[in-house]
């Protein structure tokens, strides 16, 4: 059986790089109460966005906030990508450290939600960068891995 919702995990945890496994019930009450988790440990360490596999758990879902809320995407699948962008991302499992990545900025997902109804949308700007960022933590892919690093801000100059 798979962990469900642990701690923030970080850059070195193998955990972070295995292919999360497709969530077979979307609609069911431990997949609920993950994404409650996964918002949980999101807002504590300042963050807009997380994936499952950050938090110990090999399932695809994602969570991310836009515009003071939350949206949950569980077993999210790309189905088109447009307007290319060089984007600069942190993430919170690797704290204090920046990278340039290629991504989209218009992009159409399909996907289900926490009670399993499944929905294809298209997200523009930050949320379309965001589910990208989050997708690529489902495929065991860190910024360390897809991006160029560009700065480390907890290096502080004397």
């Amino acid at each position: 059986m798979l962990a469900l919702g642990g701690a923030l995990r970080y850059n070195g945890d193998l955990v972070l790089t295995k292919t999360a496994k497709k969530v077979t019930q979307p609609a069911h009450t431990n997949i609920h109460t993950l994404i409650q988790h996964m918002i949980k440990v999101c807002e504590k360490n300042g963050g807009i966005g997380l994936a499952a596999p950050q938090v110990g758990t090999l399932l695809q879902v994602i969570i991310f906030k836009h515009k003071d809320r939350y949206y949950e995407l569980i077993n999210p699948k790309i189905h088109s990508m447009q307007e290319p962008i060089e984007s600069l991302e942190g993430c919170l499992s690797l704290p204090g450290e920046q990278y340039m990545v290629n991504r989209f900025k218009l992009i159409e997902v399909g996907f289900y939600n926490q009670q399993g109804k499944h929905t294809r949308q298209f997200f523009h700007g930050n949320p379309a960068i965001i589910i990208l960022h989050e997708m690529d933590h489902l495929k065991g892919i860190t910024l360390s891995m897809s991006g160029k690093k560009v700065k480390d801000v907890s290096t502080k100059e004397i």
